[in-house]
Order: structure tokens, then C-alpha cells, then sequence
């Protein structure tokens, strides 16, 4: 039962990360952005596969930080490559389509997923 709730819960935190603090950052990037008739719906495409990846992968970044800081393992880095794996697909490989904007979200909340298990396991073990 203590494994469903850990995993309820880092579910929840990331998916709230992502899209609350996402969506902020998105929109104060939106903000300073200037956006007039010569911006293409690419350019903001862009714009937004960066704030989301970056968010990710900082995200990921503080999670295995705090778990480095715990337990000395270095095949943890591995977690970092969802973001970046995310936004090159999603920008090089795949054609801009649903499926893309999909496979780019899943990546990238899955890798902040396994970086919150894995700091709450970590955080429960003390």
C-alpha cells in the first residue's frame, strides 16, 4: 500500500510541476516574447517545446541533486536524457502532429515521475 501511495503521490506532484509551473513560465515567456503578424505558428511551436523541456529537465535535474546527495550513483543521470530525448524527437524527428505533442508530454512528465519516485523512496528510507 506504502508503494501505490508513493507512487499516487509523485505522480501528482510531477503532473502539477509540469503543467502549473509550465504554464507560468510559458506564459511569461509568451509575455517578452514579441509576437506580431510575421511570427509563424513554428516559432511558438518552438517556444513551447523549450519552456516544457527545460522545465523537465531542471525539474529532473533538482530531483537527482537531492538523491545524489543521499546515495552515490551515477547510472541516475540516465533520468536526464527524457527531456532532451523528448525534445529532440519532437522537434527533429517526428512531423508536428498530435502524436508528437503526445509522446513530447509523456517523455518528459514520465522522466519527472521516476525522478520524484525515486527522491520520495529516498526520503522515506531516513
Amino acid at each position: 500500500m506504502k508503494v501505490f501511495i508513493i507512487i499516487f503521490a509523485a505522480i501528482l506532484i510531477a503532473l502539477v510541476v509540469y503543467f502549473g509551473l509550465g504554464w507560468v513560465a510559458k506564459d511569461i515567456t509568451f509575455s517578452m516574447m514579441d509576437i506580431n503578424d510575421n511570427t509563424t505558428l513554428e516559432e511558438i511551436a518552438n517556444i513551447d517545446l523549450i519552456v516544457y523541456a527545460s522545465l523537465a529537465g531542471v525539474y529532473i535535474i533538482l530531483c537527482l541533486l537531492f538523491i545524489m546527495e543521499k546515495i552515490d550513483n551515477d547510472k541516475l543521470l540516465s533520468i536526464l536524457l527524457f527531456p532532451f530525448a523528448a525534445y529532440c524527437i519532437s522537434k527533429y524527428l517526428i512531423p508536428p502532429s498530435m502524436g508528437s505533442a503526445v509522446l513530447f508530454n509523456l517523455l518528459n512528465i514520465s522522466g519527472m515521475t521516476i525522478s520524484t519516485v525515486l527522491a520520495m523512496v529516498v526520503l522515506t528510507e531516513e
